[in-house]
């Protein structure tokens, strides 16, 4: 009878084991990557705001829109949301549990990798590694560079330790929240022009005077989409401008398409 139940102890101990050893590594494994997973949607919100002032400045709306129009505004926004957030997703390495949330730069050795990062978290000080693997991601995804980067900026970072102290951190990713550079549509008028033929600042609706630097691939048009130049646009004339938003700069680069509304031929009168 003893030697038949120690022969079911052992057969559980068998079957025990294996099942604790998987909940341990699931555990250590797929805890971390819950909260790497969670990163990219922790901007989700921060995404869908953005996008819902581009695309409200797209379709020229200062108040309520009727109902056609929001269902085709609700549905942009939840394309480009979904579009930025899977771009972010795919970015990141989902294998590098280890890292920082939201801290900042101190100083910055180098900017070009290989390079040092240093950063502050809870009154500690630590060391963040650039290699030349090193992916950089600015606040929505878009790919950045350590030129990019300042004192002062906040990033998240993931990667590996290379010391027991823990204080230096290789970085496999490096997500900068301080730098928003990303495609945009802007409604406002022309404050002022350049002499340089090819910049403009711009009084935008929602986000204040922004500067306007054209380029070869730029198209402008008037209101009836006929084309037309940059000497054309005019110091008070109403325009929308595609682009490349860097919110840090004020500056919009890589203009698609400049429309002025100002320009073209006068609307017909009502009649009575």
């Amino acid at each position: 009878m003893k030697e038949r139940r120690s022969k079911m102890n052992k057969s559980k101990i068998k079957i025990l084991l294996p099942v604790l050893l998987l909940c341990l590594l699931t555990y250590f494994i797929i805890f971390p990557l819950k909260a790497e997973a969670e990163w990219p949607w922790q901007v989700r919100k921060e995404i869908r705001q953005e996008i819902r002032e581009d695309v409200r400045e797209n379709f020229g709306l200062t108040g309520t829109p009727s109902p056609g129009i929001k269902n085709e505004i609700r549905e942009q926004i939840r394309n480009q949301v979904k579009e930025q957030v899977k771009e972010i997703r795919e970015k990141l390495s989902w294998l590098v549990p280890f890292g920082f949330n939201q801290v900042e730069i101190k100083s910055i050795s180098s900017t070009t990798p290989p390079a040092d990062l240093t950063v502050s978290k809870d009154d500690k000080t630590y060391t963040v590694k650039v290699t030349e693997k090193t992916v950089l991601l600015r606040k929505f995804g878009g790919k950045s560079d350590l030129g990019e980067f300042s004192v002062g900026d906040i990033i998240s970072v993931r990667g590996k330790w290379v010391d027991e102290t823990k204080t230096t951190l290789e970085a496999r990713v490096i997500r900068n929240v301080s730098i928003q550079k990303r495609k945009g549509t802007f409604w406002g008028t022309i404050k002022s022009k350049e002499t340089d033929g090819k910049t403009f600042v711009l009084s935008s609706v929602n986000r204040g005077e922004q500067t306007v630097i054209t380029d070869a691939n730029t198209k402008f048009i008037d209101r009836t989409a006929k084309p037309i130049t940059f000497a054309d646009l005019k110091v008070g004339d109403r325009v929308r401008v595609s682009g490349l938003w860097d919110s840090k700069l004020n500056k919009i680069t890589e203009v698609t398409r400049i429309k002025d509304w100002s320009i073209g031929p006068a609307k017909p009168s009502p009649t009575p």
